[in-house]
C-alpha cells in the first residue's frame, strides 16, 4: 500500500468529525499546504536540491477564467471555490501526472523544455518553476487566458494559438514534455489528428505527451442513456455549445464536449504517437482518463 493510501485509511474514520469542527476554508488550506509539500519533496528528490527552488505559485484563477476553463454546470460556478482548493488541485494533479511517468524512465533532470497545450490559467505549468533552468511554455486559443497568464504568471512564455494548427511560433523538435489537461475533450473530432501531428512535430525524439480525456465518469455525468448507446455504436459523441447537457464552460465560449470510446482513442492517438499507457479515471487525479504517449527516438 502506498504511503498516501495508508494515511487515507487511518484518517477516514475521523473525516466526519473534521467536517463538523474545521471550517471548509481551513480544510482546503491544510490540504493545499500538504499537497504543496508532497510535490516539492518529490521534485527535490528527483532533480536534487541544487536544481530545486521553493517558489510561490502566484494568484489563483479568476472567476471569469474558471467559467471558461473549469465549470461543468451553473451550480458548480455559483458554489464557493477557495483559492486553496485551486492550489490543492493543481499540486495534487501535477504530482500524479509526473508519477505516472515513472514506469517509462522519464528523467526530470534531463528535461529542458515543457509545453502546456491549452494552458488556461497555467495552474499546472507554473508549478514547474521550482525546477531551475527549464524552459516553460504555455499556449491557449483563448486570448483572455493568455493575457491573464502573461500578467500574473511570470517566468513561462505564453502564446495564443488558433483553433487549427500549426503553432506558428514553435520550432520542430522543441519540447521534452507536453501535457494537455482536459484539452482534447474540447477539440472537434476532425481536428484531433492534425493537432496530434502538430504536437508530434514540436516534440523531441523520446519526448512524452500526457493527455487527459473523458472516460466513463464524464460519460455518465454528461451523456444520457441514448447518447451513450449512440456513442457505443459510432465510437464518439459530441455535445455542442447549444446542447443543454454541455458543460457551462463549453456553452460560455462556444466550444464542444467531445466523448469517445476507449477503442477509438487508442486508434486515433496511437496512430500518431506510441501509446505507452491508458490510465482509467478511477486512478486519475482529475476524474478523466489519462493517456501516456511517446514520440519514438
Amino acid at each position: 500500500m502506498r504511503p498516501e493510501a495508508a494515511i487515507e485509511t487511518l484518517i477516514n474514520p475521523f473525516k466526519p468529525v473534521v467536517r463538523v469542527l474545521v471550517p471548509l476554508e481551513m480544510r482546503w488550506y491544510f490540504q493545499h499546504q500538504l499537497a504543496k509539500q508532497r510535490f516539492h519533496d518529490y521534485i527535490r528528490k528527483k532533480v536534487g536540491p541544487q536544481w530545486f527552488r521553493d517558489c510561490e505559485p502566484g494568484p489563483a484563477m479568476t472567476r471569469q477564467i474558471r467559467l471558461m476553463t473549469k465549470t461543468l454546470d451553473e451550480h458548480a460556478l455559483e458554489a464557493p471555490y477557495a483559492d486553496n482548493k485551486f492550489f490543492y488541485e493543481a499540486y495534487h494533479q501535477m504530482h500524479h501526472l509526473l508519477r505516472f511517468l515513472e514506469p517509462w524512465s522519464f528523467n526530470l533532470r534531463t528535461m529542458g523544455s515543457v509545453l502546456e497545450f491549452g494552458c488556461g490559467s497555467a495552474r499546472l505549468l507554473r508549478l514547474l518553476r521550482c525546477i531551475e533552468e527549464v524552459r516553460l511554455v504555455g499556449t491557449d486559443a483563448n486570448p483572455t487566458c493568455v493575457e491573464w497568464c502573461q500578467s500574473n504568471v511570470p517566468g513561462p512564455e505564453f502564446y495564443q494559438n488558433e483553433l487549427t494548427p500549426p503553432l506558428s511560433w514553435a520550432r520542430d523538435n522543441e519540447f521534452d514534455l507536453i501535457f494537455a489537461s482536459s484539452v482534447f475533450t474540447h477539440i472537434p473530432l476532425d481536428l484531433q489528428t492534425n493537432w496530434l501531428k502538430e504536437l508530434y512535430r514540436i516534440s523531441r525524439p523520446g519526448a512524452i505527451f500526457i493527455c487527459t480525456v473523458h472516460g466513463k465518469l464524464f460519460h455518465e455525468i454528461q451523456l444520457g442513456p441514448h447518447a451513450r448507446e449512440q456513442m457505443r455504436k459510432v465510437r464518439d459523441f459530441t455535445l455542442t455549445a447549444k446542447d443543454p447537457n454541455a458543460s457551462l464552460s463549453t456553452r460560455a465560449i462556444g466550444s464542444w464536449d467531445v466523448h469517445q470510446t476507449r477503442e477509438r482513442m487508442i486508434e486515433i492517438f496511437g496512430s500518431v504517437f506510441q501509446l505507452l499507457d491508458f490510465i482509467p479515471d478511477v486512478e486519475s487525479p482529475n476524474g478523466q482518463d489519462v493517456l501516456i504517449l511517446k514520440r519514438p527516438r
